[in-house]
């Protein structure tokens, strides 16, 4: 995956998303005159083929599948990163205790030495 992304970057793409208007379908063009003799003004579009219906349906399944992964993986990254900054923080409160600690046997180490 990518490294390194800063704080908050995860919650771009739905607000990207929540800021973008919906996006509209084609606008059917016009009914125009026939400019030649071979097309007729008043030709119906063609009809959609069951199987490209069916398509377009399983796309659109996948793809809302798919967002929901993306949206599911961001939130799992999120808490995953809350934690290790959590465990970051805790290991360096113990590092910082340890470190005192030997500092404190070491001085007294050398007075029992001395």
């Amino acid at each position: 995956g990518r490294g390194g992304k800063g704080e908050g970057e995860g919650e771009r793409g739905t607000e990207r998303e929540a800021a973008m208007p919906p996006k509209k379908k084609a606008a059917e063009p016009e009914a125009t005159p026939a400019l030649d003799a071979t097309t007729s003004a008043a030709e119906p579009p063609p009809e959609a083929k069951p199987t490209d219906v069916l398509e377009l349906v399983t796309c659109r399944q996948k793809l809302q599948r798919t967002r929901q992964q993306q949206r599911d993986l961001q939130e799992s990254n999120r808490s995953l990163r809350d934690a290790l900054a959590q465990h970051k923080f805790e290991q360096a409160e113990i590092f910082a205790y340890l470190n005192k600690e030997l500092v404190q046997k070491s001085k007294a180490v050398a007075q029992l030495e001395a």
